[in-house]
Formats: structure tokens, C-alpha cells, sequence
């Protein structure tokens, strides 16, 4: 059987609780997807404090409560 695929039987059985459904399993290509977009977001984040002088950095560290 194919991933993801169900057979109708299981699929009623599910709909009246007998079973949990199946959990979607991540392919290869979309944790790479996944992993991409938080290694962009991460990397704007840093381009944002690489910018900040002195005083955004003590604003920002005040924010969160590190000083």
C-alpha cells in the first residue's frame, strides 16, 4: 500500500472513533522546506542586530529582560 493511502474500512473506522488516524509523516523535501525557512528567518534576525548600534542592542536586551 502506498504512504498516506487508506483503505475505505479503515477510514469508517476512524470516522467512529475505532481507530486514531494515521499520522502524516513529513517527506524529506518538506522538512528540507521547513528547515530552510527557519534558517532564513534566523538569518534575518541576525542581519536585524548586526545592524543595531549600542543602544538598540541595550533596548532590545531590555525587551527581554536580560540585563
Amino acid at each position: 500500500m502506498a504512504n498516506g493511502v487508506t483503505t475505505e474500512w479503515f477510514d469508517l473506522q476512524v470516522k467512529y472513533g475505532n481507530y486514531l488516524p494515521n499520522e502524516k509523516k513529513t517527506t524529506l523535501a518538506e522538512e528540507q522546506k521547513i528547515m530552510q525557512e527557519k534558517k532564513a528567518e534566523e538569518d534575518k534576525l541576525e542581519n536585524r542586530l548586526n545592524k543595531l548600534d549600542q543602544d538598540g542592542l541595550d533596548e532590545v536586551e531590555d525587551d527581554l529582560g536580560m540585563s
